[in-house]
């Protein structure tokens, strides 16, 4: 039995519900047609699109920032009448079915398959972070659903041969070589000196190490810009960095560079301002401008620079 035959479905109109799904979400409207099929084939009501994603627990914030986006993506086309899927012969709304995983791993690969297997979905979005991410992102090949992530950029996710997945971000080891493209700009303009010293303190995940990679390849093909003079991993989730931001400040370096998360984020720069911590730059990868860490920092969050995610 095919997956198109498993959800009630001829191939034809399967093919074009899936495309839609793409095109819609990637254009933000409504413009596929389809494909060029008999009209008048089974066609269902809505297009069935599974979410999965955190909106409680720890990574509730920024998941629920996701789950918000998405929704009004696809409220701005059902508007307009939803999908123009050629091989249905009329417009098509999208449906979502929606799962929190709690920003917990197991909970999160097991709605990804519940969803692919019993919601008669043709596509799922899911996962903020590197963690709910690798795990969903196994589940796919095995229904041979697509499975579209905003929210999760590690290389890990993507070099495993998988054919059924999909990244909307930038990946992570870009976003440390952007951050060291910007600071080298800095350098050339006359704004900073050359031969800096970097501090560097990243989450022990494979965003993490990802990040590393991006920052030691710029210096690299950089030479004499500037010197890494720390570089340690902290745990993911951790409550006190003490420890690590007081080697920091032993290093003596001129940069700090960290890459976290937001409540990492918003709980590590607490205590670099409280221990009296101070760089030239500082930044936390895409971290800075939210608003939780806004009101958490205050004042402390002023004139620290974020990577981007859209180059």
């Amino acid at each position: 039995m095919t997956k198109a035959m498993s959800r009630g479905l001829s191939a034809s109109v399967w093919r074009s519900l899936l495309f839609s799904v793409a095109f819609s979400l990637a254009v933000g409207g409504p413009q596929w047609t389809g494909g060029d099929v008999a009209q008048g084939a089974a066609c269902p009501d809505s297009i069935r699109v599974g979410w999965v994603f955190p909106m409680t627990g720890r990574e509730g914030r920024p998941g629920t920032y996701q789950v918000e986006g998405i929704k009004l993506a696809m409220e701005h086309i059902n508007a307009k009448g939803g999908v123009n899927v050629k091989a249905c012969g009329k417009r098509l709304p999208f449906k979502e079915i929606v799962y929190d995983d709690q920003s917990d791993q197991a909970r999160s690969v097991q709605l990804a398959e519940r969803t692919m297997s019993s919601d008669s979905v043709v596509a799922v979005l899911g996962a903020y972070s590197t963690v709910l991410g690798q795990a969903q992102s196994v589940v796919a090949d095995r229904y041979q659903v697509p499975w579209l992530t905003p929210g999760a950029a590690a290389s890990t996710i993507f070099s495993q041969g998988r054919q059924w997945i999909f990244g909307t971000l930038t990946p992570v080891d870009v976003l440390g070589y952007t951050t060291m493209k910007f600071l080298g700009t800095l350098v050339d303009q006359g704004k900073l000196d050359k031969g800096l010293k970097i501090a560097i303190a990243v989450e022990n995940t494979d965003h993490g190490k990802d990040y590393i990679e991006g920052v030691n390849r710029w210096i690299k093909e950089h030479a004499g810009y500037f010197t890494v003079v720390f570089n340690e991993s902290f745990q993911l989730g951790g409550t006190d960095f003490s420890g690590i931001l007081q080697r920091v400040k032993a290093a003596s370096a001129d940069i700090f560079l960290s890459d976290a998360h937001l409540q990492d984020y918003i709980t590590m720069h607490r205590q670099y301002t409280q221990l009296g911590l101070y760089h030239r730059m500082v930044s936390y990868g895409a971290r800075g401008p939210e608003e939780p860490a806004r009101k958490a920092l205050g004042s402390a969050a002023d004139y620290i620079f974020a990577g981007t995610w859209w180059e």
